[in-house]
């Protein structure tokens, strides 16, 4: 790459669409370029940061000429990024990025596809992996490619699922949580798993709660386990083998959950949700209403102090975590 400084990195097309993901061969290059050249991660690193500070001068456009002041102070008050401010004489390179990254912004929305039945909604996960609130508050994380339906009534909460999902359920006691995968129900009332339903397969990983998997079979529904937390069950579909269970990491889950999040003019209120579930952490926000407030960001494989860096920028105000990390109030 010769010797090319981290402003002029970041205005390559090719290292834009890296970081945002948004061209495989792209991503599969600087991968390769960032495994063969180790001693060249501290300068990609920074180049990446330039290409996130454009984007948070787009989400700050309607401050224009205020917006480079209120970084400053805000960086200025907040003693836990102060390293951050060696990226403030980047600014000006990270404007000309900030036009480049302006289209690297992909849409997800829940449609109502022709012929379904009445009150049956789908969403399908084209380019980006994408988090939504289910009408009860439940929390899904959908993988590339994935596609869910769901229809909720007086009595059930029942989801569709092709692909890969992360799911984070709203108890319920008299309004049990199905996920249809294939010829298999796994079924919860308060709980967060992820399900991968592929067409011979189904994996499933219990994050926290209880669910049961069962089997639709021609003699009516069979028992396939009770799982516990940190259990992972496999089965195949066309296989009379055994299922295979065993357990897992949390952080190997929650390293999966982080891998990208995207939010794209997304209510302040879902956006909070979906950083608890992705992080395991619990988010209160004062004097803040979470309905009038929206937020745009992309975030791949970024630490929780990252995100809400961003995301206090976006909204002025500051963040504190509490000593056992598990709780931060936004203020």
């Amino acid at each position: 790459m010769g010797n090319l400084s981290a402003a002029e990195m970041a205005m390559l097309p090719s290292f834009i669409n890296y970081c945002y993901g948004t061209d495989a061969g792209d991503v599969t290059y600087w991968e390769g370029f960032l495994q063969a050249n180790p001693a060249q991660a501290p300068l990609i690193s920074e180049a990446r940061e330039l290409v996130r500070i454009g984007g948070w001068m787009l989400q700050a456009e309607k401050e224009k000429a205020a917006a480079l002041h209120k970084l400053d102070g805000y960086l200025a008050a907040t003693p836990r990024i102060t390293a951050r401010r060696r990226y403030l004489p980047y600014i000006a390179a990270a404007a000309a990025v900030a036009a480049i990254v302006v289209g690297a912004v992909f849409l997800f929305r829940p449609v109502q596809q022709p012929g379904a039945q009445p009150g049956t909604t789908t969403a399908i996960a084209e380019t980006s992996r994408k988090g939504l609130t289910l009408p009860d508050n439940s929390f899904v994380l959908l993988e590339h490619g994935a596609t869910m339906e769901h229809d909720f009534n007086g009595n059930s909460r029942t989801v569709k699922l092709k692909g890969t999902a992360y799911f984070k359920v709203s108890k319920d006691e008299h309004r049990p949580f199905s996920v249809l995968a294939g010829p298999y129900i796994i079924t919860a009332l308060g709980t967060s798993f992820r399900i991968s339903a592929q067409p011979d397969s189904l994996q499933v990983m219990l994050e926290e709660g209880k669910v049961k998997v069962e089997q639709q079979t021609p003699e009516g529904l069979q028992l396939i386990a009770v799982m516990a937390p940190s259990d992972r069950l496999d089965l195949h579909t066309h296989n009379t083998s055994a299922p295979t269970r065993s357990t897992f990491q949390p952080t190997d889950l929650q390293a999966w959950k982080a891998q990208e999040i995207v939010f794209d003019n997304t209510s302040l209120d879902e956006a909070v949700r979906q950083i608890e579930a992705c992080y395991n952490i619990r988010i209160q926000l004062n004097g803040i209403d979470p309905k009038k407030e929206t937020f745009s960001g992309r975030f791949r494989n970024d630490q929780l102090t990252e995100v809400l860096e961003v995301l206090c920028f976006t909204l002025n105000k500051k963040y504190e975590i509490t000593d056992d990390s598990t709780y931060i109030v936004i203020h």
